[in-house]
């Protein structure tokens, strides 16, 4: 179980998210989580660095973000950036 990572690491992404979604519930106990739960955050990492790098992109082109409902108090959010995408381990795939 332990090749989960590696795995997802050389693109067998797909394939893993399918063997660990089948452990349904039981994939959050005993010696699974570990190895989903690491996983997991390598995808996350990779989301961050994929936006990280897309919105500049955007921005350079001209997009212009919608961030006027934010303004609105019934919408109030404090927005925290989390700690994931400040965690530079290896570059995304």
């Amino acid at each position: 179980m332990g090749e989960w990572l590696e795995r997802y690491r050389q693109g067998d992404c797909v394939q893993v998210w399918e063997e660990l979604y089948a452990f349904g519930p039981a994939v959050r106990q005993g010696d699974v989580y570990p190895d989903a739960e690491a996983v997991a955050l390598e995808t996350m990492r990779r989301v961050c660095h994929n936006i990280e790098v897309v919105i500049p992109r955007l921005e350079e082109l001209g997009y212009e973000f919608g961030y006027a409902w934010m303004k609105q108090e019934r919408f109030r959010v404090e927005v925290y950036p989390s700690p994931i995408c400040y965690q530079r381990t290896a570059p995304a795939v």
